[in-house]
């Protein structure tokens, strides 16, 4: 089994309001799960006798099975799940266009979710009767995250110094998102001493108060004002290298960097 918690939360809903809980039933529970290593990018060619290696790919998406069902005392009592009751678990969990965040309610899995789908549901039997659930959990990745981290400065137009351990299970870059509340200046820049001084900069922006946010994974910059501040931006974005990472941060209004590392815990 590899949940030992009684409780889980799916979209923001918990299954005990629904009167359910984890457990295996009839032979049927949480399935153990690998995890992540990645998988050889390579290529062989006949006039080298070793291999042409272009690094590790590590984007196979976590898969685990989880077994829910009744609760025991309304098991006991003989209340089984009525089709109506199937139909609103099933509108729960099912149908989704977007990945959902799924927590597990137990004690060394407080800090950390799940992004995923439910991309399988089997109704469980016993005697005729049905008491409970098998679904199948497709996450976003291969990873699990640790709860999101938000380091805060306010900068009031001097540098100001400061450090974030990236402790991502990467041996690579993470790339966070930044938020820049109360912008009143012209420029903003964030420097990373320990990324060889990469400079992730905005300057000559447009004047007036302006709330900024900067998505470095995905590359996007929106302003609250409207503007378009690709052409002050120095096409840098920041990255955090594996460890600590020294910040320097100058500008005005409050900075905010948020982390939500991966992590490989499996299921």
């Amino acid at each position: 089994m590899a949940f030992y918690g009684c409780d889980f939360t799916f979209d923001g809903i918990s299954a005990s309001s629904k009167g359910l809980m984890l457990y295996n039933f009839g032979g049927t529970g949480q399935d153990d799960v690998d995890l992540s290593v990645g998988e050889i990018a390579e290529d062989r060619i006949n006039r080298r006798y070793d291999s042409l290696l272009y690094g590790l790919v590590q984007n196979e998406p976590l898969e685990f099975t989880l077994v829910f069902g009744a609760d025991p005392d309304d098991i006991d009592d003989g209340v089984f799940l009525t089709r109506e009751k199937v139909n609103e678990i099933a509108k729960w969990l099912t149908g989704h266009q977007t990945w959902k965040v799924l927590t597990i309610d137990q004690e060394d899995m407080e800090d950390y979710h799940y992004r995923c789908m439910i991309t399988g549901l089997r109704l469980l039997t016993d005697g005729s009767y049905p008491w409970a659930f098998s679904c199948r959990v497709t996450c976003d990745s291969p990873f699990a995250y640790k709860a999101a981290s938000v380091t805060t400065q306010t900068l009031t137009g001097t540098a100001k110094n400061f450090t974030i351990e990236n402790t991502s299970v990467l041996n690579g870059y993470y790339y966070p998102v930044i938020t820049m509340t109360g912008n009143t200046g012209t420029s903003l820049a964030i420097i990373n001493s320990s990324d060889s001084g990469r400079s992730c900069s905005l300057t000559g922006m447009p004047t007036g108060s302006q709330d900024i946010t900067i998505d470095c994974r995905n590359c996007v910059i929106t302003s609250s004002a409207g503007y378009n501040l690709y052409p002050y931006f120095s096409r840098n974005f920041l990255r955090l290298v594996p460890g600590t990472n020294n910040l320097t941060a100058t500008g005005t209004g409050t900075l905010a960097i948020t982390c939500e590392f991966p992590v490989n815990i499996g299921a």
